[in-house]
């Protein structure tokens, strides 16, 4: 007799631990017996394996029923180990490997008794985007400006992901989960943080920049000769403007076509 069986043979509310005891050193005397009768049978190992894991299912509901609670439970929103039993949507299901998934969202659970049943129809969430967290915020330096238009930007992912995240009343309903949170929360941390990058990029560049100033010094190389190396803090002048050398440079590397110069005056207009 299979689990699926003993289960269907015996009412889940009115299962005793003497019932429950008595299924679980069969089904290890079948498994037991199995291996060693067919020890080189793969087939016959992996049926053992199975009703081993049918055992330690029914072992699970032999201590509930010793701790005085009903030996099926109600299915919770926690972590399964493969074999685990429960009773949800009017079935009972059991574990086909260790699971946080809700039985009958995916492939993770099997039905060993009844006919679940149907889902209520999901009712689209109805989300209030009238709110606008920026709205009213006076902006009066530049600064201000800013970090206003940073998380106005920063606002407005936030509006299309919980626009597009397909909620629905029920889910809202919930109490938030610590999971939901963090996700919540990374949605966001992610958002501000591309928005604020591309400020570091432009910090980083002018801090290049400062770097190569302060570093050697600046020494005037007169006219640029192209025949001539340059190094790193050396100023000359070039077609009427003077560039300043961000690192060493080698022959034909002219100011204009390379990363290494950088135009300090531009040349002016003529009388």
């Amino acid at each position: 007799m299979s689990l699926k069986e003993f289960l269907q043979k015996q009412r889940p509310d009115e299962l005793t631990e003497t019932q429950v005891a008595l299924e679980i050193r069969r089904l290890e005397k079948a498994a037991g017996d199995m291996e060693y009768h067919h020890y080189n049978s793969d087939p016959h190992l992996q049926a053992a394996a199975l009703m081993r894991a049918d055992a330690e299912g029914l072992e699970k509901i032999q201590a509930r029923l010793l701790a005085g609670q009903k030996g099926l439970p109600p299915f919770e929103h926690q972590r399964y180990d493969h074999g685990d039993i429960v009773q949800h949507r009017g079935a009972i299901w059991q574990a086909k490997k260790s699971t946080g998934q809700q039985p009958g969202d995916g492939t993770d659970w099997e039905v060993i008794d009844g006919t679940p049943a149907p889902l209520p129809t999901a009712v689209p969430a109805v989300l209030d985007m009238s709110a606008d967290f920026t709205k009213g915020v006076k902006a009066t330096t530049e600064d201000d400006r800013y970090w206003l238009s940073k998380l106005e930007e920063a606002e407005k992912d936030y509006r299309q992901y919980i626009k597009t995240a397909g909620c629905t009343e029920e889910q809202l309903k919930r109490p938030t989960s610590l999971r939901w949170s963090l996700i919540t929360q990374s949605i966001m941390s992610v958002s501000i943080k591309r928005k604020f990058d591309r400020q570091a990029d432009e910090i980083k560049a002018l801090t290049k920049r400062l770097e190569a100033l302060e570093e050697g010094g600046i020494q005037y190389r007169g006219i640029y000769q192209r025949a001539q190396n340059y190094s790193k803090g050396d100023v000359i002048t070039f077609h009427g403007s003077a560039w300043i050398a961000l690192r060493s440079l080698k022959e034909t590397e002219e100011p204009g076509t390379c990363d290494g110069w950088m135009l300090m005056v531009k040349k002016g207009r003529d009388a």
